[in-house]
């Protein structure tokens, strides 16, 4: 088992998103994220994705945190 942690910081990103309040979820593009915290100063969403390629699984995490 590897595990590797990438940190990207992005500014003035662009895309679509679509909101579904009654399961707090943001679907970015084509990725589905859970918000995990939202409050006056912070949003943060998580989102997870298995996958196998080459008879090796793979399980992704995502995490998004915008600070005001």
């Amino acid at each position: 088992m590897s595990q590797s942690t990438v940190i990207v910081d992005i500014d003035n990103e662009i895309g679509t998103y679509a909101a579904n309040n009654s399961t707090m979820q943001l679907l970015l593009d084509e990725t589905l994220f859970d918000v995990t915290l939202f409050n006056a100063n912070e949003l943060r969403m998580s989102s997870s994705n298995a996958y196998s390629e080459d008879d090796i699984d793979y399980f992704e995490t995502s995490e998004i945190r915008m600070v005001r």
